[in-house]
This record gives structure tokens, sequence and C-alpha cells, in this order.
């Protein structure tokens, strides 16, 4: 589509240019309209070689973003131990460099990857810790609104919370997580 044919251009003319980050960035782009279409080895490729580039920047944000959406392709190419270690490693960056929504993201595709193999204890500590940054970016931020738009748009923490709770047998528990999600959007709204 249109999408990809611009990401093409941005990536030779980033090329032409000699401009690296901008090469890293459009391959990046290329990388998750792949995936987006379920073509998961295109999308790896276009991945790794952006992680090439981020990598020898160095572009620490970026290299923790590619790193993310590789773990995700590398997870559904059926390879989840790889794709966990990219998870690993996009989150020790995000970690280093203090990227706080890069986490909560991370953090959910970690626990995702748990879910899926069964393994809800780590999948709920990560959701957890995910919930945990959600609310201390939600305290930080001033205007009400923003709070509210920002929780919302979190709420998939919550609800996947509520999810792996009620499959260990913690109903009680995941109402309360279901009902302090609610309450804090109608609060801040």
């Amino acid at each position: 589509g249109a999408a990809a044919a611009t990401y093409q251009r941005a990536l030779t003319a980033a090329r032409e240019s000699g401009y690296r980050r901008g090469e890293a960035l459009a391959l990046l782009g290329l990388g998750q309209i792949a995936a987006g279409r379920g073509q998961w080895l295109a999308a790896r490729s276009q991945l790794e070689s952006a992680l090439k580039i981020a990598s020898e920047i160095p572009q620490p944000y970026d290299e923790a973003n590619i790193r993310r959406h590789l773990g995700i392709a590398l997870a559904a190419v059926n390879d989840p131990e790889a794709g966990g270690r990219e998870f690993d490693r996009a989150l020790a960056i995000e970690r280093r460099i203090g990227d706080r929504y890069g986490q909560v993201l991370t953090l959910s595709e970690l626990a995702s990857l748990r879910e899926r193999r069964g393994e809800f204890e780590p999948a709920l500590a990560l959701l957890s810790e995910a919930r945990s940054l959600v609310e201390t970016t939600r305290a930080s931020l001033l205007e009400p609104a923003l709070r509210a738009t920002y929780l919302a748009a979190q709420r998939s923490i919550y609800e996947r919370s509520a999810s792996v709770l009620m499959r260990l047998g913690r109903a009680e528990r995941a109402f309360e997580i279901s009902e302090q999600a609610h309450a804090r959007t109608l609060f801040e709204a």
C-alpha cells in the first residue's frame, strides 16, 4: 500500500544521503507493515537490518523499539525463546534510558509470551510491574484530561491482569484491579 511505498522512498532517500538513523527508522516502518500483514519472515529480515544500524549508531531508544518489534516477529515465527531474549534486551535498554512508556509496552509483550506458555504467575508479575509504571506516569501528568486519556490507552494492561488473575482463580483480586482502572478513568474524566 501507500504506507509501504512511502517507507520505501524514505529508505532510498536515507541510503542516498547517508542518514543512518533514517534508514533504521524506514526499515522499522517496513518491518511493522510486514508484521501487520502477517508476513513475519519479511518483518524479521527488515527488523534485523534496522537493529544492526540502530546498534551501530548508537541510538538506544530506536534500538529498544526495534528489539521489541523483533521479539514480536520472532515469537510469531515459532521462536519464542529468541523473542523473549529480544524483549529482555529491549527492557534493559528502556530501564537504562528511563523510557517508561517503552517499558510498559515491552513488559506487556513479555507477559503475553508467558501467558501463551501457560506461565501465569510470571505473566502476572510482569503485568503488575507494567501497571505500576502506568500509575507512576499517570500521576506525573498535570492535566486531568491527559491523565484520563493516558489511562484509557493503557486499560488493556488492567484487563489482561484481571484475565490472568481469573485463570489463577483469584476472582476477587481480578475484580479489584478492574474496578481500580474504571474508577481512575471516571475520576480523571
